[in-house]
Parts: C-alpha cells; sequence; structure tokens
C-alpha cells in the first residue's frame, strides 16, 4: 500500500496554517554574520502536547524541505515538536543555488540548532546529503550533544557508476577553487531516488528539484567524505545514539560505504534498519510506515532507558564555540610535495658521494 498522497504545501508562505489539526508556521530565520536567510517551518499538534520533545529533518541535495512535510504531519502526530528548513542554496533559501560549501551547510545548521527549544529533547534526521552534513558536523563538534540522529541513505562516498578515480578528484578539487561557478551534471537519474511509478512525474516537473550542481558543491562532497573515512578523523568521536536505515538497492549513496562505517563504529550506541527492497528515497515510498516505527521504536528505547535511570533523555547542547574548520585538498602542500620528491630523485642519483661526504664528517674512515 503506499502512502497517503501529500496536500500541496510546497507553495510558499509565510504565517501560520491549520492542516489535519496540525499548526504549519513558516518564516525566515536571517543571520547577518553568516549573511543568509533561511526558510524555516516548525509544526506542532494543535490538540495534543509536544510532549516528546523535539524532532529536526535535515533535507539531501538538490530537495527542499517542503517534500517532507507528510512525513512531518505524521511525527507532529506522535507527539513531536517538528522543524524543518531549506538549507541556502535551496528551496526558498538565499543563496546561488546548489552552490553550497560544507563550511556554510554547518553554519546554516547551527542557526537552525539555535533556534530550536532547547528545553526539550532533541532528535535529527539527516537523509542523503543531510545525513552526510549532519554526520560531519557531529564528528567536528563532540560537544554538541543530541538526543538522537537517524540517518536515512546518508551520503558518504561517491557511488562507483560514477568512476570518481584519483584524475576526477584531482580535477573537482581545482574547478572548485578556481572556476566554482561552472554547473556540472551529477548523475542523478529519477529513477534511482523512488520505486513508486508515481512520484516520478513529481520530481521531474517540481521547479525547485535542482538537477545540477555548481564545482563547488563536488568539492563539499569530498569533504564530508574525508570526514568520515580520513584516519585524521579517526579519533573523532559521535557521542549519540544513530539509528541507520538503509536501503539496499540505493544507486545513488550505496549501502557498501554506510555498512563499511556502521561496522567501524566499535563501542557506538548504534541501530541498523535494512530494507531489501528499498530506494534512496525510502521516505516517500511505500516503506514510510516502517520507518515511522523504526523511528517510533528509537526514541522509545532512549526515553525508557532515561527513565529506568531515573530520569529523562538528555536535552540538547550547543556550545558556544562551534568548529567549523576541517582539512582540505591544499595545492601549496602539493607543490612542497612534488618539489621534495624531486629534490630526493636528484639526490638519489648522488647517493654515494653524499654517504662518503657525511661519514667522513662524523670521522669515519673506510672505502
Amino acid at each position: 500500500m503506499l502512502p497517503t498522497p501529500a496536500p500541496d504545501l510546497s507553495t510558499f508562505f509565510l504565517g501560520s496554517r491549520t492542516i489535519d489539526n496540525i499548526i504549519i508556521t513558516r518564516e525566515f530565520l536571517t543571520d547577518e554574520e553568516y549573511n543568509c536567510k533561511l526558510y524555516f517551518t516548525n509544526l506542532r499538534s494543535n490538540s495534543i502536547p509536544s510532549t516528546r520533545g523535539s524532532f529536526l529533518i535535515v533535507h539531501g541535495f538538490g530537495e527542499y524541505s517542503s517534500r517532507y512535510l507528510p512525513f512531518a504531519i505524521e511525527l507532529a502526530k506522535k507527539h513531536f515538536d517538528v522543524f524543518l528548513f531549506d538549507f541556502r542554496g535551496f528551496g526558498y533559501s538565499s543563496g546561488v543555488r546548489a552552490s553550497t560549501t560544507l563550511k556554510e551547510f554547518f553554519q546554516d545548521l547551527v542557526i537552525v540548532l539555535n533556534n530550536v527549544n532547547k528545553n526539550a529533547p532533541l532528535y535529527v534526521l539527516g537523509h542523503s546529503m543531510g545525513g552526510g552534513v549532519v554526520l560531519s558536523f557531529l564528528k567536528l563538534n563532540p560537544k554538541v550533544k543530541i538526543t538522537g540522529v537517524m540517518l536515512s541513505n546518508p551520503f558518504m562516498e561517491f557511488p562507483r557508476s560514477l568512476k570518481m578515480n584519483f584524475a576526477k578528484r584531482l580535477a573537482g578539487s581545482f574547478l572548485s577553487r578556481h572556476a566554482p561557478e561552472f554547473f556540472m551534471n551529477p548523475g542523478v537519474d529519477p529513477h534511482f531516488l523512488t520505486k513508486n511509478p508515481h512520484n516520478i512525474p513529481k520530481i521531474i516537473n517540481d521547479r525547485l528539484m535542482i538537477p545540477f550542481a555548481c564545482t563547488i558543491m563536488l568539492k563539499t562532497f569530498m569533504d564530508i567524505r574525508d570526514i568520515i573515512f580520513k584516519k585524521i578523523y579517526k579519533n573523532h568521536k559521535i557521542s549519540v545514539p544513530l539509528l541507520f536505515l538503509i536501503s539496499l538497492k540505493d544507486a545513488l549513496c550505496s549501502p557498501e560505504f554506510s555498512l563499511k562505517f556502521y561496522n567501524s563504529l566499535k563501542k557506538q550506541d548504534k541501530r541498523l534498519v535494512l530494507f531489501d527492497d528499498g530506494r534512496h528515497e525510502v521516505i516517500f515510498d511505500e516503506e514510510q510506515p516502517e520507518v515511522l516505527e523504526k523511528i517510533d521504536d528509537f526514541v522509545k528505547e532512549i526515553e525508557q532507558r532515561a527513565q529506568s535511570s531515573g530520569g529523562e533523555p538528555r536535552l540538547f547542547t550547543v556550545p558556544s564555540y562551534v568548529n567549523f574548520n576541517y582539512s582540505v585538498f591544499d595545492w601549496k602542500k602539493l607543490f612542497k610535495f612534488v618539489v621534495l620528491v624531486v629534490v630526493l630523485g636528484y639526490l638519489g642519483k648522488r647517493r654515494k658521494r653524499i654517504a662518503r661526504t657525511v661519514l667522513s664528517l662524523i670521522g669515519f674512515q673506510g672505502n
């Protein structure tokens, strides 16, 4: 059985509307420090108090938050205070389309976190690129305490179909630095997103869905991958419970890399749910009721654990200092490396003469 057709809420509006006894409030979050305006949505039940805490949904690449409103309504009915937003460069938020750096994504996330109720538990669901942004942000900022995080087919590595070899990665790094505004085809086939044929025309005809990306986005994705898998961040622990929602037939964010990362978390509070026939947007397909059920079970487990210890699920905190910095590809280091290789090659041809000179300097006599 397919999910109930969504009410048409993708049209722009500010203020409040009520649908299915759920109050939907929309506004722009304006931040002068980061020079952006984020389209921000809050859903709460008009009749049931939001007793379980806050729930933040972080959308993926090429899409926008309004697509998740029917899903968010179901969460609001489960006693959550639900929040959604458009990243800059997507949906109705400010910014050049599909031209956002990872640092800017982090800044957007902090802006939203600072506008969510801090006197309640917070659960975060990140889908696709949104999952990669949330995961890399938590790895860089272990002092950010969130009650629970759910990752729906998160981006962790480029699919093998793109054949992202060393030459392509090098070219991508160069173009993102020197020609960040160039368009590129990200290679997203709409039929990879869903197995519901009725969703295909909605995706193709939706003008807010972005079928392209600027080259700067290529670097953004490479940065997410590096933070998740590079050895330099191996000791950056994630101190929140994690729920992985992974589709085994996802052709965009390969389950291979999600499972690799999941298995690398040796001492992590983690859970794994596999959808054998799921596609990339499992949230919008026929698996949606099961996704909601698994999320509900995950939250209930956290709640029951807190109650058994005589308390409530921990509140979330954002420290005054948030780390937006991470290691990036450095052309100066590459130049120094090339110079070093050339010098070592030159010295290698004269190694015998150099060795004799060194030995004579330390007083060693020999042939």
